[in-house]
């Protein structure tokens, strides 16, 4: 056996050995502190990094979903429309004069004193006053009066005439209701007489008859021609009849002139002897 070795797993052993009793019967009293770093101290390194990929423009443009032009998506956001005057009326005064009333002085970039008019200006509208409306101030307020006058006149004429047809609604009603009597007589009359002719004709063959039959149609038709006919014979005859009074009466009328017109000859006469 190699004493060599031997000696060096001896040592081992007891070095094991040693360190079990140690940790088994010694310990220490100081508690066990831990060490906090200082936030400020420990530097931030990101997890990750993103490679920015598009410009601001670009971002821009994505993030317009509406796919509304520059100037109307402005003019949404109560902007001015155009930054750069894209037409030459863009650059006019009236243009301007909007633009300031609109959006404020610092959308239109000039000075505010262009929204007054200049003495050109003042001395055309003076003239165009001067054309337009040649009357002056009293004679316009005369007019005014007369035409006020005017519409009062109307507004009593009408409120007249309203009265007179409320007064006369009364009778209106009354008319109304005689005509509406004088129909519903009228077609009383009218069912009554057919019913007459439906009944001589069904006293005439003796037995009911259909009215929807054709001959008992024919046979309707007939007789209502016949009574037509007898109708306008007595119309006639009544015209006669007052043709012959009339006539009549101019007769009786000229012989009482002839006789009064004899009569004063007579006294006439009489008067010359």
């Amino acid at each position: 056996m190699n004493p060599f070795v031997t000696r060096s797993t001896s040592n081992v052993f007891s070095f094991r050995t040693l360190k079990k009793i140690v940790s088994k019967y010694c310990y220490s009293t100081t508690s066990k502190v831990t060490e906090v770093p200082n936030e400020l101290e420990v530097e931030e390194i990101p997890q990750y990094e993103v490679e920015i990929k598009f410009t601001e423009e670009e971002i821009e443009k994505m993030r317009n979903v509406s796919g509304l032009a520059p100037q109307h998506r402005n003019i949404i956001h109560d902007k001015k429309p155009y930054n750069n005057a894209p037409e030459t009326y863009h650059n006019s005064i009236w243009y301007k004069k909007k633009l300031i009333g609109r959006y404020g002085l610092e959308a239109a970039e000039v000075n505010p004193a262009i929204c007054w008019p200049t003495k050109d200006d003042i001395l055309d509208l003076q003239e165009y006053e001067k054309i337009e409306y040649p009357d002056k101030l009293q004679e316009l307020w005369k007019k005014f009066e007369n035409d006020k006058i005017e519409a009062k006149e109307k507004i009593r004429k009408r409120e007249e005439e309203i009265d007179k047809t409320v007064a006369n609604f009364d009778k209106w009603q009354a008319d109304l209701e005689s005509k509406i009597q004088a129909k519903e007589a009228a077609l009383l009359l009218s069912k009554q007489q057919r019913q007459r002719t439906l009944d001589e004709v069904r006293e005439q063959y003796g037995y009911r008859i259909d009215p929807n039959d054709e001959k008992f149609k024919e046979l309707l038709e007939k007789k209502e021609k016949e009574d037509k006919k007898k109708k306008k014979l007595l119309k006639k005859q009544l015209a006669k009849e007052k043709v012959l009074k009339f006539l009549q009466k101019k007769e009786e009328e000229s012989k009482m002139s002839k006789e009064t017109g004899s009569n004063s000859n007579d006294k006439k006469e009489d008067t010359l002897k």
